[in-house]
């Protein structure tokens, strides 16, 4: 299959490239990450250049998928875009499928992975300034990239409340006392005026997800955008992602140890997500509104995606909505009604 792929790129090499490199594709394979065990990707050389275009293969249906979303993602997005964001995002380049193979090759963006800094106890100064430098541009690519691509109709609290009964349904089974507590939330948002104009968004804004060039932030694996985003996705997402990295990368037991350790007001990494969260943040509704029923979305999503770790995002909404202690420490993010 993998040479039947290489064929056909290289078929089509005077297409993908303004210029065509001399030499046939050399490729090399990178096995999926843990999220994606039914898929490789192949960076495409050609001899003494650097990677032209990479190919990612899915071998299962739900890789398929994401790689379906990802090349539509490309494709329909990136021309609608002003030349600084679309900079931004890969080129789409070929979708393959046959049988149940679906092969997606993009163009290869130029830059360097963020390097992922210890976010809990004592923080270097450097840590903080590229978290703060990566925080502050990848929330204004996320509030251009809205602002560039909103479109009618609007939404309202109704679509949000919605967000709330079915988190309740599928995480609350067995726990009367907090799903009367989620519930009651659900009912402040749908007794709101909120009314937006949905939006796309990456949907998965994660430091492994962005490179750096030049200055400027470019972001890959667009494998769950979509246009009908809640404009504030990407922002609300952050506090929730730098809790799982904190527990991640420094070892933390719990994700509820890992979001006192990194989001508190006077943490390092807190600190800075706050005062860039504040910065930005002008959307129809209370910070900690969006970032609870952002949460809440993230784990119904990878329920729905058969993916590993949707107890754990459940777990810190129930944290953000019903657990006092824990209400107490981050009060400047919860959400409040």
């Amino acid at each position: 299959m993998l040479d039947l792929l290489l064929a056909r790129a290289e078929q089509q090499w005077t297409n993908w490239f303004h210029h065509r490199p001399d030499g046939r594709l050399e490729p090399l394979l990178l096995a999926g990450g843990p999220a994606h065990r039914g898929r490789v990707s192949v960076l495409l050389f050609a001899e003494g250049r650097s990677p032209q275009a990479i190919m990612k293969i899915g071998f299962t249906r739900r890789e398929g998928e994401f790689l379906e979303t990802e090349f539509e993602a490309m494709s329909k997005l990136r021309p609608l875009l002003p030349p600084h964001l679309a900079s931004s995002m890969p080129r789409a380049l070929d979708l393959y499928q046959k049988d149940q193979i679906t092969a997606v090759a993009a163009e290869v963006l130029e830059g360097e992975r963020l390097l992922v800094p210890s976010l809990t106890g004592e923080v270097s100064t450097k840590a903080r300034r590229i978290m703060d430098s990566y925080l502050r541009r990848s929330f204004a690519f996320a509030r251009d990239l809205a602002e560039a691509t909103a479109q009618p109709p609007s939404r309202n609290a109704e679509a949000l409340a919605g967000v709330v009964e079915r988190f309740v349904a599928m995480f609350l089974e067995g726990e009367p006392a907090t799903a009367r507590r989620v519930g009651s939330f659900g009912s402040a948002v749908a007794e709101s005026d909120i009314e937006w104009l949905p939006a796309w968004q990456h949907q998965d804004v994660a430091v492994g997800n962005v490179l750096e060039h030049r200055g400027q932030l470019r972001f890959v694996d667009w494998e769950h955008a979509s246009p009908g985003c809640q404009p504030w996705f990407d922002v609300a997402y952050a506090p929730i992602v730098t809790s799982h990295l904190a527990q991640r990368v420094d070892a933390l037991p719990s994700v509820r140890e890992a979001a006192l350790a990194v989001l508190g007001a006077t943490t390092p990494i807190g600190s800075v997500l706050r005062m860039r969260m504040e910065e930005v943040w002008d959307y129809p509704l209370p910070l900690g509104w969006g970032v609870a029923l952002t949460a809440m979305i993230a784990a119904m999503r990878r329920v729905d995606e058969g993916r590993a770790g949707s107890a754990e995002w459940a777990d810190l909404v129930k944290m953000m909505i019903c657990d006092e202690d824990f209400r107490a420490e981050l009060d400047w993010l919860v959400p409040r009604w």
